[in-house]
């Protein structure tokens, strides 16, 4: 055991409070929890809530941007040059590659066929894979 004198025990004192002042922010932060704010409304128009759910007015359909942000997939049955330039990686000259292989090959049977269009490659396919739905007639 080693035994230390007055002077170096105050130290080891004196850098054990430091310790303690320096972690005691953190270990407060995390026991006490955390104030989250409330989800916003995924519609236009909020008419009120119930349970805490937000009911909206029927007659305010989201846009499509504000679709693609509640989670709503792009049907590429029908999608326009506009939607899918929403789509992160998806330029105005490729949307329009997209739709005009759409017209010439007929539809998308799957999410994958997205591969068949010149300039999307396996990457951009996953990646904007998810953002994509094709309508089961």
């Amino acid at each position: 055991m080693v035994r230390l004198n007055d002077r170096e025990a105050t130290r080891v004192i004196a850098l054990a409070v430091i310790a303690v002042l320096c972690l005691l922010p953190s270990l407060v932060r995390l026991a006490l929890p955390t104030a989250r704010e409330a989800p916003r409304p995924i519609c236009r128009a909020e008419v009120g809530r119930v349970d805490g759910a937000v009911v909206c007015r029927a007659a305010t359909p989201l846009a499509p941007v504000e679709g693609l942000w509640a989670g709503r997939k792009i049907d590429l049955a029908d999608a326009t040059v506009d939607s899918l330039e929403l789509v992160p990686g998806i330029g105005a000259k490729l949307a329009q590659r997209i739709v005009d292989d759409r017209a010439a090959r007929g539809p998308f049977t799957s999410v994958a066929d997205l591969a068949r269009v010149k300039g999307i490659g396996p990457k951009l396919s996953a990646r904007a894979g998810a953002f994509f739905t094709v309508r089961a007639e």
